[in-house]
């Protein structure tokens, strides 16, 4: 099989959560609106309660808890990155390199002792970052940083990419 393309990224904290941020979105659609529903409702109960009562442990309870599920609404991403990091660390070391490597019918995806091959019809998202190309397959990311690609370009590799999984 002749190779296509070949990426290399380093597994850093900064690549964590870049690719987290960018994936949140779409991988946690139903965390993010229960987390939604349920500030709802706290923001109801903290102004229900102002009302009823003033200044309460009630309200003060209700704005506690509105606060915590906005925080996850918004910035879940961070706590994902973290666990995300810290598990990749513990099976692969703090220096881990992920190296991917596309060929004319599947890609190759391997750190350290460990490797994965995927056809491209299992990739159900791009994700184009500033500085990251993300293939999402389930929920499930392989994170490819643009100027990963040695001499090619992160442009004729993106052409490619979507050709195969249009």
């Amino acid at each position: 099989m002749d190779i296509r393309f070949q990426n290399q990224c380093s597994l850093t904290r900064e690549i964590f959560l870049e690719f987290s941020k960018s994936a949140y979105r779409y991988t946690s659609r139903g965390y993010r609106r229960g987390a939604l529903i349920l500030g709802s409702v706290f923001v109801l109960g903290a102004v229900a309660s102002f009302v009823t009562e003033g200044i309460g442990y009630a309200s003060v309870f209700f704005m506690l808890g509105a606060g915590c599920t906005v925080f996850t609404y918004f910035k879940g991403y961070v706590m994902l990155a973290e666990k995300s990091l810290n598990s990749y660390q513990l099976k692969y070391g703090s220096d881990a390199v992920m190296t991917t490597t596309f060929y004319e019918d599947s890609l190759s995806s391997s750190i350290t002792n460990a490797s994965n091959t995927l056809k491209y019809s299992h990739i159900t998202k791009l994700i184009e970052t500033p500085a990251l190309i993300i293939l999402m397959a389930g929920r499930n990311g392989i994170i490819l940083k643009r100027d990963g690609f040695g001499t090619e370009s992160a442009e004729n590799f993106l052409a490619f990419i979507r050709e195969k999984i249009s």
